[in-house]
């Protein structure tokens, strides 16, 4: 199983870290991200680090290591 790092790093923004141990910051109120998914789709659509982040806190979890499976 994969595992995405989830973790607020002060006001809006967040640090997301994948399993491949890259980091995006996340500005939640913005809804943006600086992955390379986000910065080509532009304002078309949150990306999945945005999505994560938004997920997590409806769910009211602050800091949480998320896990997803691996692709076979």
């Amino acid at each position: 199983m994969a595992e995405y790092l989830i973790v607020p790093a002060g006001g809006d923004y967040y640090s997301v870290t994948s399993p491949e141990g890259r980091t995006y910051s996340v500005n939640l109120a913005a809804e943006t991200c600086d992955c390379a998914d986000y910065l080509y789709r532009g304002q078309e659509r949150p990306c999945k680090h945005v999505e994560m982040v938004k997920r997590l806190l409806e769910r009211g979890v602050i800091a949480h290591r998320l896990t997803k499976k691996a692709a076979a």
